[in-house]
Protein backbone atom coordinates (compact mmCIF):
# COMPACT_ATOMS: atom_id res chain seq x y z
CA UNK A 1 0.00 0.00 0.00
CA UNK A 2 1.57 3.58 -1.10
CA UNK A 3 1.85 6.11 1.37
CA UNK A 4 0.42 9.23 0.10
CA UNK A 5 2.30 12.62 0.95
CA UNK A 6 -0.06 15.17 3.07
CA UNK A 7 -0.30 17.36 0.02
CA UNK A 8 -2.00 14.76 -1.75
CA UNK A 9 -4.45 14.09 0.95
CA UNK A 10 -4.83 18.04 1.04
CA UNK A 11 -5.58 17.86 -2.96
CA UNK A 12 -7.97 15.29 -2.09
CA UNK A 13 -9.78 16.93 0.56
CA UNK A 14 -9.81 20.46 -1.37
CA UNK A 15 -12.05 18.36 -4.31
CA UNK A 16 -14.26 17.52 -1.43
CA UNK A 17 -14.52 20.63 -0.33
CA UNK A 18 -15.35 22.28 -3.72
CA UNK A 19 -17.81 19.75 -4.59
CA UNK A 20 -20.31 20.43 -1.61
CA UNK A 21 -20.01 24.14 -2.56
CA UNK A 22 -21.45 23.09 -5.87
CA UNK A 23 -18.53 22.68 -7.88
CA UNK A 24 -18.51 20.20 -10.32
CA UNK A 25 -15.76 20.58 -13.19
CA UNK A 26 -12.93 21.36 -11.06
CA UNK A 27 -9.05 21.24 -11.91
CA UNK A 28 -5.98 20.38 -10.18
CA UNK A 29 -2.54 22.10 -11.44
CA UNK A 30 0.60 20.58 -9.81
CA UNK A 31 3.98 20.21 -11.01
CA UNK A 32 5.65 17.14 -13.03
CA UNK A 33 6.70 14.61 -10.54
CA UNK A 34 4.62 15.42 -7.76
CA UNK A 35 2.18 12.78 -7.84
CA UNK A 36 -0.86 14.10 -10.13
CA UNK A 37 -1.57 10.16 -10.59
CA UNK A 38 -1.80 9.01 -6.98
CA UNK A 39 -4.06 11.76 -6.24
CA UNK A 40 -6.79 11.15 -8.50
CA UNK A 41 -6.26 7.26 -7.63
CA UNK A 42 -6.56 8.68 -3.79
CA UNK A 43 -9.89 10.68 -5.05
CA UNK A 44 -11.37 7.13 -6.79
CA UNK A 45 -11.07 5.48 -3.90
CA UNK A 46 -12.37 8.26 -1.60
CA UNK A 47 -15.68 8.68 -3.56
CA UNK A 48 -15.97 5.11 -4.01
CA UNK A 49 -18.17 5.70 -7.33
CA UNK A 50 -18.09 4.14 -10.85
CA UNK A 51 -15.06 6.34 -12.57
CA UNK A 52 -13.95 6.82 -16.15
CA UNK A 53 -10.19 8.09 -16.57
CA UNK A 54 -9.20 9.48 -19.62
CA UNK A 55 -5.86 10.01 -21.52
CA UNK A 56 -4.38 10.16 -24.73
CA UNK A 57 -1.40 8.05 -24.52
CA UNK A 58 -0.56 4.67 -23.80
CA UNK A 59 2.12 5.41 -21.17
CA UNK A 60 -0.14 6.94 -19.03
CA UNK A 61 -2.53 4.62 -19.47
CA UNK A 62 -0.30 2.16 -17.97
CA UNK A 63 0.91 5.14 -15.32
CA UNK A 64 -2.99 4.98 -14.05
CA UNK A 65 -3.48 1.67 -13.91
CA UNK A 66 -0.28 1.15 -12.08
CA UNK A 67 -0.87 3.84 -9.64
CA UNK A 68 -4.66 3.24 -8.82
CA UNK A 69 -3.71 -0.77 -7.91
CA UNK A 70 -0.95 1.03 -5.85
CA UNK A 71 -2.77 3.33 -4.16
CA UNK A 72 -5.73 0.11 -3.25
CA UNK A 73 -3.12 -2.24 -2.60
CA UNK A 74 -4.11 -6.20 -2.88
CA UNK A 75 -6.13 -8.35 -0.59
CA UNK A 76 -4.80 -11.34 1.36
CA UNK A 77 -4.18 -14.10 0.97
CA UNK A 78 -5.25 -13.21 -3.07
CA UNK A 79 -3.72 -10.79 -3.58
CA UNK A 80 -6.44 -9.45 -5.68
CA UNK A 81 -6.45 -6.06 -5.99
CA UNK A 82 -9.45 -4.32 -4.26
CA UNK A 83 -10.31 -2.14 -6.94
CA UNK A 84 -11.71 -3.33 -10.07
CA UNK A 85 -10.04 -1.36 -12.36
CA UNK A 86 -9.91 -2.01 -16.33
CA UNK A 87 -8.23 -0.87 -19.42
CA UNK A 88 -10.67 0.07 -22.30
CA UNK A 89 -8.41 0.83 -25.82
CA UNK A 90 -8.77 -0.24 -29.54
CA UNK A 91 -8.18 -4.13 -28.61
CA UNK A 92 -9.11 -4.15 -24.79
CA UNK A 93 -12.52 -4.02 -23.93
CA UNK A 94 -12.30 -5.40 -20.13
CA UNK A 95 -12.20 -1.42 -18.92
CA UNK A 96 -16.46 -1.00 -19.83
CA UNK A 97 -17.51 -3.56 -17.41
CA UNK A 98 -15.02 -2.29 -14.52
CA UNK A 99 -16.25 -0.07 -11.18
CA UNK A 100 -12.39 1.66 -12.32
CA UNK A 101 -12.80 2.41 -16.29
CA UNK A 102 -9.36 3.75 -17.66
CA UNK A 103 -9.81 4.36 -20.95
CA UNK A 104 -7.79 5.80 -24.50
CA UNK A 105 -9.73 9.20 -25.69
CA UNK A 106 -9.16 7.67 -29.25
CA UNK A 107 -11.09 4.27 -28.14
CA UNK A 108 -13.36 6.29 -26.13
CA UNK A 109 -14.85 8.96 -28.79
CA UNK A 110 -15.76 6.12 -31.05
CA UNK A 111 -19.63 5.68 -31.43
CA UNK A 112 -20.08 2.26 -30.35
CA UNK A 113 -17.85 2.77 -27.54
CA UNK A 114 -19.41 6.01 -26.66
CA UNK A 115 -22.19 4.40 -26.79
CA UNK A 116 -21.06 1.58 -24.28
CA UNK A 117 -19.94 4.14 -21.90
CA UNK A 118 -22.80 6.10 -21.77
CA UNK A 119 -24.71 3.52 -20.22
CA UNK A 120 -22.66 2.90 -17.63
CA UNK A 121 -23.61 6.45 -15.63
CA UNK A 122 -20.11 7.29 -14.27
CA UNK A 123 -20.27 9.45 -11.20
CA UNK A 124 -17.11 10.36 -11.79
CA UNK A 125 -14.93 11.48 -14.72
CA UNK A 126 -11.38 12.13 -14.42
CA UNK A 127 -8.97 13.72 -17.09
CA UNK A 128 -5.28 13.05 -17.41
CA UNK A 129 -2.79 16.12 -18.46
CA UNK A 130 -6.42 18.40 -18.48
CA UNK A 131 -4.70 21.09 -20.63
CA UNK A 132 -5.73 18.71 -23.61
CA UNK A 133 -9.16 19.19 -22.39
CA UNK A 134 -10.74 21.47 -24.41
CA UNK A 135 -10.15 19.07 -27.68
CA UNK A 136 -12.85 18.38 -29.59
CA UNK A 137 -12.67 14.79 -28.50
CA UNK A 138 -12.51 14.97 -24.94
CA UNK A 139 -15.27 18.12 -24.90
CA UNK A 140 -17.56 15.31 -26.87
CA UNK A 141 -16.92 13.05 -24.31
CA UNK A 142 -17.59 14.91 -21.78
CA UNK A 143 -20.63 16.35 -23.02
CA UNK A 144 -22.12 12.78 -23.96
CA UNK A 145 -21.35 11.43 -20.79
CA UNK A 146 -23.02 14.44 -18.79
CA UNK A 147 -20.39 16.26 -17.36
CA UNK A 148 -20.81 19.24 -18.87
CA UNK A 149 -24.44 19.71 -18.51
CA UNK A 150 -24.13 23.45 -16.89
CA UNK A 151 -26.56 22.38 -13.95
CA UNK A 152 -23.59 23.53 -11.32
CA UNK A 153 -23.42 21.50 -8.33
CA UNK A 154 -26.25 18.58 -9.90
CA UNK A 155 -23.80 17.17 -12.52
CA UNK A 156 -21.65 14.18 -11.78
CA UNK A 157 -18.12 15.14 -10.83
CA UNK A 158 -15.15 15.89 -13.21
CA UNK A 159 -12.17 16.51 -12.67
CA UNK A 160 -8.46 17.42 -14.45
CA UNK A 161 -4.99 17.34 -13.55
CA UNK A 162 -2.16 18.96 -15.05
CA UNK A 163 0.63 20.38 -14.62
CA UNK A 164 -0.09 23.62 -16.76
CA UNK A 165 -3.18 24.56 -15.71
CA UNK A 166 -2.81 27.39 -19.40
CA UNK A 167 -2.84 25.58 -23.06
CA UNK A 168 0.03 27.22 -25.38
CA UNK A 169 -3.18 28.12 -28.31
CA UNK A 170 -4.56 30.59 -25.81
CA UNK A 171 -7.61 28.41 -25.52
CA UNK A 172 -9.57 28.92 -22.41
CA UNK A 173 -9.58 25.91 -20.12
CA UNK A 174 -12.00 27.74 -18.05
CA UNK A 175 -14.44 26.34 -21.29
CA UNK A 176 -14.34 22.64 -19.67
CA UNK A 177 -13.56 23.45 -15.77
CA UNK A 178 -15.14 25.75 -13.60
CA UNK A 179 -12.60 26.23 -10.52
CA UNK A 180 -8.72 25.40 -10.12
CA UNK A 181 -9.46 23.81 -6.20
CA UNK A 182 -6.17 23.11 -5.44
CA UNK A 183 -2.80 24.27 -6.77
CA UNK A 184 1.21 24.42 -5.83
CA UNK A 185 4.17 25.66 -8.27
CA UNK A 186 7.06 24.11 -9.21
CA UNK A 187 9.07 27.08 -6.57
CA UNK A 188 6.98 26.05 -3.80
CA UNK A 189 7.66 22.57 -4.20
CA UNK A 190 11.35 22.96 -4.69
CA UNK A 191 11.32 24.81 -1.39
CA UNK A 192 9.49 22.26 0.25
CA UNK A 193 11.56 19.83 -0.94
CA UNK A 194 9.30 17.60 -3.13
CA UNK A 195 11.25 18.48 -6.42
CA UNK A 196 14.94 18.94 -6.64
CA UNK A 197 16.03 22.32 -7.87
CA UNK A 198 17.16 23.30 -11.27
CA UNK A 199 20.88 24.77 -12.33
CA UNK A 200 20.97 26.84 -14.99
CA UNK A 201 23.37 26.92 -18.22
CA UNK A 202 22.93 28.77 -21.41
CA UNK A 203 24.89 28.30 -24.36
CA UNK A 204 25.40 30.95 -26.96
CA UNK A 205 24.54 29.88 -30.66
CA UNK A 206 24.68 32.09 -33.85
CA UNK A 207 21.57 30.67 -35.08
CA UNK A 208 18.96 33.51 -35.98
CA UNK A 209 15.24 32.78 -35.19
CA UNK A 210 13.99 36.32 -36.26
CA UNK A 211 12.45 34.80 -39.43
CA UNK A 212 10.55 32.02 -38.16
CA UNK A 213 7.27 32.27 -37.78
CA UNK A 214 4.41 31.24 -35.37
CA UNK A 215 1.59 28.97 -35.09
CA UNK A 216 -0.52 28.44 -32.14
CA UNK A 217 1.85 30.09 -29.95
CA UNK A 218 5.65 28.66 -30.72
CA UNK A 219 7.16 28.24 -33.53
CA UNK A 220 6.31 26.43 -36.76
CA UNK A 221 7.92 23.26 -36.45
CA UNK A 222 8.99 23.25 -39.74
CA UNK A 223 10.72 25.94 -40.42
CA UNK A 224 12.29 25.82 -36.83
CA UNK A 225 14.07 22.52 -37.59
CA UNK A 226 15.67 23.88 -40.53
CA UNK A 227 17.31 26.18 -38.64
CA UNK A 228 18.61 24.18 -35.72
CA UNK A 229 19.05 21.17 -36.89
CA UNK A 230 22.59 21.74 -38.44
CA UNK A 231 26.25 19.89 -37.81
CA UNK A 232 27.41 23.16 -35.70
CA UNK A 233 24.88 23.39 -33.56
CA UNK A 234 23.86 19.77 -33.24
CA UNK A 235 27.66 18.85 -32.27
CA UNK A 236 27.65 22.13 -29.90
CA UNK A 237 24.85 20.49 -27.94
CA UNK A 238 26.86 17.18 -27.48
CA UNK A 239 29.90 19.30 -26.73
CA UNK A 240 28.33 21.09 -23.99
CA UNK A 241 27.37 18.18 -22.61
CA UNK A 242 31.01 16.48 -22.66
CA UNK A 243 32.01 19.53 -20.88
CA UNK A 244 29.61 20.26 -18.16
CA UNK A 245 27.66 17.11 -17.63
CA UNK A 246 29.43 14.22 -18.41
CA UNK A 247 28.01 11.04 -16.12
CA UNK A 248 24.77 12.80 -15.71
CA UNK A 249 21.71 11.04 -17.27
CA UNK A 250 20.20 13.58 -19.79
CA UNK A 251 17.18 13.95 -22.17
CA UNK A 252 17.70 16.27 -25.00
CA UNK A 253 14.80 17.75 -26.38
CA UNK A 254 14.62 18.14 -30.37
CA UNK A 255 11.78 19.65 -32.76
CA UNK A 256 11.39 17.13 -34.61
CA UNK A 257 11.67 13.31 -35.45
CA UNK A 258 15.14 13.54 -38.23
CA UNK A 259 16.52 16.10 -35.73
CA UNK A 260 16.41 13.84 -32.74
CA UNK A 261 17.84 11.24 -35.03
CA UNK A 262 20.96 13.08 -36.20
CA UNK A 263 21.13 15.02 -32.67
CA UNK A 264 21.61 10.91 -31.15
CA UNK A 265 24.29 10.21 -34.04
CA UNK A 266 26.72 13.66 -33.33
CA UNK A 267 26.44 12.27 -29.26
CA UNK A 268 27.44 8.76 -30.51
CA UNK A 269 30.02 10.36 -32.44
CA UNK A 270 31.52 12.02 -29.83
CA UNK A 271 31.78 8.39 -27.53
CA UNK A 272 28.80 9.34 -26.04
CA UNK A 273 26.37 6.20 -25.86
CA UNK A 274 22.95 8.23 -27.08
CA UNK A 275 19.55 6.85 -28.82
CA UNK A 276 16.67 8.65 -30.31
CA UNK A 277 12.73 7.45 -29.36
CA UNK A 278 9.69 8.81 -31.71
CA UNK A 279 5.76 8.53 -31.78
CA UNK A 280 6.43 6.77 -34.97
CA UNK A 281 8.71 3.99 -33.31
CA UNK A 282 7.64 0.49 -32.54
CA UNK A 283 6.87 0.35 -28.94
CA UNK A 284 8.87 -2.86 -28.31
CA UNK A 285 11.45 -0.26 -29.43
CA UNK A 286 10.69 2.82 -27.49
CA UNK A 287 10.35 0.48 -24.27
CA UNK A 288 13.49 -1.19 -24.78
CA UNK A 289 15.51 1.91 -25.73
CA UNK A 290 14.26 3.89 -22.57
CA UNK A 291 14.61 0.73 -20.20
CA UNK A 292 18.26 0.75 -20.96
CA UNK A 293 18.59 4.21 -20.29
CA UNK A 294 16.83 3.24 -16.60
CA UNK A 295 19.37 0.45 -16.04
CA UNK A 296 21.87 3.18 -16.53
CA UNK A 297 23.50 1.61 -19.79
CA UNK A 298 21.92 4.70 -21.86
CA UNK A 299 23.49 7.82 -20.87
CA UNK A 300 21.52 10.11 -23.39
CA UNK A 301 17.82 9.87 -25.21
CA UNK A 302 17.24 12.36 -28.05
CA UNK A 303 13.34 12.63 -28.43
CA UNK A 304 10.75 14.64 -30.19
CA UNK A 305 7.30 15.23 -28.24
CA UNK A 306 7.06 11.36 -26.69
CA UNK A 307 8.74 12.32 -23.46
CA UNK A 308 7.06 15.26 -22.23
CA UNK A 309 4.23 13.44 -20.42
CA UNK A 310 3.67 9.98 -19.14
CA UNK A 311 7.32 9.07 -18.59
CA UNK A 312 8.93 9.29 -15.15
CA UNK A 313 12.75 8.44 -14.84
CA UNK A 314 13.13 10.34 -11.94
CA UNK A 315 17.46 9.77 -12.17
CA UNK A 316 17.47 12.28 -15.33
CA UNK A 317 19.57 15.13 -13.78
CA UNK A 318 20.17 16.72 -16.55
CA UNK A 319 17.71 18.43 -19.91
CA UNK A 320 19.21 19.68 -22.81
CA UNK A 321 16.81 22.24 -24.79
CA UNK A 322 18.25 21.68 -28.05
CA UNK A 323 14.97 22.97 -29.44
CA UNK A 324 13.51 26.53 -28.08
CA UNK A 325 10.10 27.30 -27.55
CA UNK A 326 7.87 30.60 -26.99
CA UNK A 327 5.28 28.32 -25.58
CA UNK A 328 5.21 27.85 -21.04
CA UNK A 329 3.45 24.28 -21.50
CA UNK A 330 6.12 22.82 -23.42
CA UNK A 331 8.65 24.70 -21.63
CA UNK A 332 6.96 23.33 -18.29
CA UNK A 333 6.72 19.79 -19.21
CA UNK A 334 10.55 19.58 -20.78
CA UNK A 335 12.15 20.98 -17.65
CA UNK A 336 9.59 19.01 -15.23
CA UNK A 337 11.51 15.92 -16.66
CA UNK A 338 14.46 16.62 -14.80
CA UNK A 339 12.87 17.64 -11.32
CA UNK A 340 11.65 14.51 -9.89
CA UNK A 341 13.59 13.80 -6.48
CA UNK A 342 15.95 10.30 -6.64
CA UNK A 343 18.82 9.61 -4.47
CA UNK A 344 21.95 10.76 -4.65
CA UNK A 345 20.69 13.75 -7.23
CA UNK A 346 21.33 17.30 -6.22
CA UNK A 347 20.08 19.25 -8.64
CA UNK A 348 19.17 18.96 -12.26
CA UNK A 349 21.23 20.76 -14.76
CA UNK A 350 19.17 23.04 -17.52
CA UNK A 351 21.17 23.99 -20.85
CA UNK A 352 19.40 26.08 -22.85
CA UNK A 353 20.79 27.26 -25.97
CA UNK A 354 20.81 30.97 -26.91
CA UNK A 355 19.80 31.55 -30.04
CA UNK A 356 19.56 34.66 -31.42
CA UNK A 357 15.68 35.35 -30.66
CA UNK A 358 15.06 38.87 -32.66
CA UNK A 359 11.22 39.52 -32.12
CA UNK A 360 10.41 36.72 -30.40
CA UNK A 361 10.48 36.01 -26.70
CA UNK A 362 11.72 32.74 -25.88
CA UNK A 363 10.89 30.73 -22.61
CA UNK A 364 13.45 30.31 -19.83
CA UNK A 365 13.79 29.44 -16.19
CA UNK A 366 12.27 32.43 -15.74
CA UNK A 367 9.40 31.37 -16.63
CA UNK A 368 9.32 28.38 -14.27
CA UNK A 369 10.15 31.29 -11.66
CA UNK A 370 6.87 32.96 -12.41
CA UNK A 371 9.02 36.22 -12.22
CA UNK A 372 10.58 37.70 -15.74
CA UNK A 373 12.98 39.67 -13.46
CA UNK A 374 14.86 36.05 -12.64
CA UNK A 375 17.91 35.63 -14.39
CA UNK A 376 19.81 32.59 -13.42
CA UNK A 377 23.78 32.91 -14.16
CA UNK A 378 25.87 29.95 -15.62
CA UNK A 379 25.74 27.09 -12.87
CA UNK A 380 23.57 29.17 -10.55
CA UNK A 381 20.71 27.30 -9.11
CA UNK A 382 17.07 28.64 -9.86
CA UNK A 383 16.38 29.23 -5.72
CA UNK A 384 19.56 30.98 -5.78
CA UNK A 385 18.88 33.42 -8.26
CA UNK A 386 15.63 34.32 -6.75
CA UNK A 387 17.99 34.90 -3.35
CA UNK A 388 19.93 36.54 -5.66
CA UNK A 389 17.62 39.06 -6.92
CA UNK A 390 15.55 39.32 -3.49
CA UNK A 391 18.85 40.43 -1.92
CA UNK A 392 19.47 42.89 -4.69
CA UNK A 393 15.86 44.64 -4.13
CA UNK A 394 16.28 44.11 -0.26
CA UNK A 395 19.79 46.10 -0.02
CA UNK A 396 18.03 48.73 -2.55
CA UNK A 397 15.24 48.95 -0.39
CA UNK A 398 17.22 49.63 2.69
CA UNK A 399 19.56 51.91 1.12
CA UNK A 400 16.52 54.59 0.07
CA UNK A 401 15.13 55.76 3.69
CA UNK A 402 16.02 55.81 7.21
CA UNK A 403 13.19 55.89 9.40
CA UNK A 404 12.47 55.41 13.37
CA UNK A 405 10.71 52.43 12.87
CA UNK A 406 12.22 49.34 13.68
CA UNK A 407 12.97 47.49 10.65
CA UNK A 408 13.42 43.50 10.93
CA UNK A 409 15.35 41.23 8.26
CA UNK A 410 14.28 37.82 7.56
CA UNK A 411 16.46 34.99 5.56
CA UNK A 412 16.77 36.03 2.17
CA UNK A 413 16.70 32.60 0.92
CA UNK A 414 12.75 32.49 1.98
CA UNK A 415 12.05 35.78 0.79
CA UNK A 416 9.62 36.17 -2.17
CA UNK A 417 8.40 38.51 -4.64
CA UNK A 418 5.30 39.53 -2.29
CA UNK A 419 5.90 41.94 0.64
CA UNK A 420 5.53 39.67 3.70
CA UNK A 421 5.05 42.15 7.49
CA UNK A 422 6.89 40.54 10.51
CA UNK A 423 4.61 40.76 13.17
CA UNK A 424 6.07 39.58 16.23
CA UNK A 425 7.54 36.07 15.07
CA UNK A 426 4.64 35.55 12.62
CA UNK A 427 4.85 36.94 8.70
CA UNK A 428 1.86 38.10 7.31
CA UNK A 429 1.13 39.26 4.08
CA UNK A 430 -2.07 41.83 3.85
CA UNK A 431 -4.75 41.76 0.49
CA UNK A 432 -6.39 44.41 -0.87
CA UNK A 433 -9.69 43.93 0.48
CA UNK A 434 -8.77 43.58 4.27
CA UNK A 435 -8.29 39.64 3.91
CA UNK A 436 -4.34 38.55 4.65
CA UNK A 437 -2.39 35.02 4.77
CA UNK A 438 -0.30 34.23 7.90
CA UNK A 439 2.63 31.96 8.32
CA UNK A 440 2.67 31.11 11.59
CA UNK A 441 5.22 30.15 13.92
CA UNK A 442 5.69 27.12 15.95
CA UNK A 443 8.07 25.40 17.73
CA UNK A 444 9.46 23.58 14.67
CA UNK A 445 8.75 25.85 11.79
CA UNK A 446 5.40 27.41 10.28
CA UNK A 447 1.99 26.30 9.35
CA UNK A 448 -0.07 28.38 6.37
CA UNK A 449 -3.50 30.31 7.16
CA UNK A 450 -6.01 32.71 5.27
CA UNK A 451 -8.30 35.20 6.71
CA UNK A 452 -10.48 36.70 4.83
CA UNK A 453 -12.33 40.42 5.83
CA UNK A 454 -14.58 38.76 8.23
CA UNK A 455 -12.37 37.12 9.80
CA UNK A 456 -12.62 33.42 9.13
CA UNK A 457 -10.47 31.53 8.88
CA UNK A 458 -9.13 29.10 6.18
CA UNK A 459 -5.87 26.32 7.15
CA UNK A 460 -3.79 26.25 3.74
CA UNK A 461 -1.74 23.85 5.97
CA UNK A 462 -1.85 22.48 9.43
CA UNK A 463 1.83 20.49 8.66
CA UNK A 464 4.50 22.27 10.03
CA UNK A 465 6.64 23.69 7.04
CA UNK A 466 9.82 25.21 6.71
CA UNK A 467 8.92 29.26 6.02
CA UNK A 468 9.87 28.88 2.38
CA UNK A 469 7.58 26.24 1.97
CA UNK A 470 4.69 27.62 3.85
CA UNK A 471 5.08 31.28 2.33
CA UNK A 472 5.28 29.29 -1.19
CA UNK A 473 1.73 27.49 0.00
CA UNK A 474 0.38 30.83 0.95
CA UNK A 475 1.41 32.72 -2.52
CA UNK A 476 -0.06 29.62 -4.48
CA UNK A 477 -3.37 30.69 -2.65
CA UNK A 478 -3.36 34.48 -3.54
CA UNK A 479 -2.44 33.80 -7.01
CA UNK A 480 -5.70 31.16 -7.39
CA UNK A 481 -7.77 34.95 -6.55
CA UNK A 482 -8.62 37.83 -8.49
CA UNK A 483 -5.69 39.80 -9.69
CA UNK A 484 -4.19 42.50 -8.06
CA UNK A 485 -5.13 41.41 -4.35
CA UNK A 486 -1.66 41.26 -2.99
CA UNK A 487 1.19 43.45 -2.51
CA UNK A 488 3.24 43.07 -5.37
CA UNK A 489 6.43 45.14 -5.03
CA UNK A 490 6.60 45.53 -8.83
CA UNK A 491 2.77 46.98 -8.90
CA UNK A 492 2.68 50.21 -11.17
CA UNK A 493 1.15 52.17 -8.32
CA UNK A 494 4.13 51.57 -6.01
CA UNK A 495 6.15 53.93 -8.08
CA UNK A 496 3.91 57.12 -8.10
CA UNK A 497 4.52 59.96 -5.40
CA UNK A 498 3.77 59.30 -1.75
CA UNK A 499 -0.06 60.93 -1.20
CA UNK A 500 -0.27 63.99 1.59
CA UNK A 501 -2.43 61.56 3.35
CA UNK A 502 0.16 58.94 3.41
CA UNK A 503 2.83 61.67 4.69
CA UNK A 504 0.47 63.33 7.26
CA UNK A 505 -0.11 59.77 8.52
CA UNK A 506 3.58 59.34 9.11
CA UNK A 507 4.26 62.56 10.51
CA UNK A 508 1.91 60.95 13.24
CA UNK A 509 3.13 57.50 13.55
CA UNK A 510 6.54 59.17 14.23
CA UNK A 511 8.80 58.18 11.44
CA UNK A 512 11.26 60.95 10.16
CA UNK A 513 11.97 61.01 6.66
CA UNK A 514 14.80 62.67 4.39
CA UNK A 515 14.02 62.36 1.23
CA UNK A 516 10.99 62.09 -1.03
CA UNK A 517 8.95 58.99 -1.07
CA UNK A 518 6.83 56.71 -3.57
CA UNK A 519 3.60 55.51 -2.57
CA UNK A 520 4.99 51.77 -2.32
CA UNK A 521 7.83 52.80 0.45
CA UNK A 522 5.19 54.73 2.30
CA UNK A 523 2.62 51.62 2.44
CA UNK A 524 5.10 49.45 3.67
CA UNK A 525 6.27 51.88 6.01
CA UNK A 526 3.21 52.49 7.41
CA UNK A 527 2.32 49.02 7.38
CA UNK A 528 5.66 48.32 9.66
CA UNK A 529 4.77 50.73 12.00
CA UNK A 530 1.04 49.17 12.36
CA UNK A 531 1.71 45.50 12.35
CA UNK A 532 3.41 44.85 15.53
CA UNK A 533 1.55 41.30 16.77
CA UNK A 534 -2.17 42.01 19.08
CA UNK A 535 -0.89 42.81 22.67
CA UNK A 536 -1.84 39.99 25.41
CA UNK A 537 -4.26 41.85 26.72
CA UNK A 538 -5.99 42.60 23.41
CA UNK A 539 -6.34 38.57 22.51
CA UNK A 540 -7.50 38.24 26.54
CA UNK A 541 -10.40 40.65 25.66
CA UNK A 542 -11.64 39.33 21.74
CA UNK A 543 -11.43 35.66 23.15
CA UNK A 544 -13.57 36.43 26.22
CA UNK A 545 -16.05 38.07 23.97
CA UNK A 546 -15.60 35.69 21.15
CA UNK A 547 -14.63 38.15 18.71
CA UNK A 548 -12.20 36.38 16.72
CA UNK A 549 -11.67 32.85 15.85
CA UNK A 550 -7.69 33.16 15.86
CA UNK A 551 -6.86 36.15 18.08
CA UNK A 552 -3.17 35.88 17.51
CA UNK A 553 -3.58 36.03 13.64
CA UNK A 554 -4.65 39.86 14.22
CA UNK A 555 -1.73 43.39 14.66
CA UNK A 556 -2.41 45.37 17.15
CA UNK A 557 -4.37 48.12 14.51
CA UNK A 558 -6.52 45.27 13.78
CA UNK A 559 -7.39 43.84 17.14
CA UNK A 560 -7.74 47.55 18.48
CA UNK A 561 -10.73 47.96 15.60
CA UNK A 562 -12.28 44.72 16.22
CA UNK A 563 -12.65 45.49 19.99
CA UNK A 564 -13.80 49.38 19.20
CA UNK A 565 -16.45 47.87 16.86
CA UNK A 566 -17.72 45.60 19.79
CA UNK A 567 -17.61 48.29 22.29
CA UNK A 568 -19.66 50.84 19.99
CA UNK A 569 -22.29 48.06 19.23
CA UNK A 570 -22.50 47.58 22.46
CA UNK A 571 -23.20 50.90 23.10
CA UNK A 572 -25.84 51.12 20.57
CA UNK A 573 -27.79 48.37 21.96
CA UNK A 574 -27.86 49.76 25.38
CA UNK A 575 -28.72 53.45 23.88
CA UNK A 576 -32.14 51.73 22.33
CA UNK A 577 -32.66 49.35 25.27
Amino acid sequence: MLEPRKYQIEAVEAVIEASKRGVSRQLISLPTGTGKTIIFALLAKRLGVRTLILAHREELLQQARQKMLLVWGTKSPSCQPEANVGLLRRKETKGLLSEVCIASVQTAIQPKRLAALKSRSFGLLIIDEAHHATADSYYKIASELGFLTGDRGRSPLLVGVTATAYRGDKVALGNVFDEIVFERSTITMIRGGFLCDARGVSVETRVDLADIHTQAGDFVSSELARAVNIPERNALVAGTYAEQAQGRKAVVFCVNVQHSLDMATTFRERGINAEAVYGAMGMTERKSILDAYGRGSLNVVTNCNVLTEGWDAPETSAIFLARPTKSPVLYTQMIGRGLRIHPGKNDCLVVDFADIAGRHSLCGLSTLAGNPRVKVGKGELLTEAIERLEREDWEEDKQKIIVSAENREIDLFERSKYIWQAVGNNFRLPLTDGSSVWCKQTQEGYTAWAVDSSGTIKVLSEDVLPLGYAMGICEDFIRSLSVGRYSDKNAHWRKRPASSGQLEYLKKLGVMLDREITKGEASDLIDKVMSQPASEKQICCIKKHNLHTEPNLLTKTEASRLIAKYKHNNRMGEATA
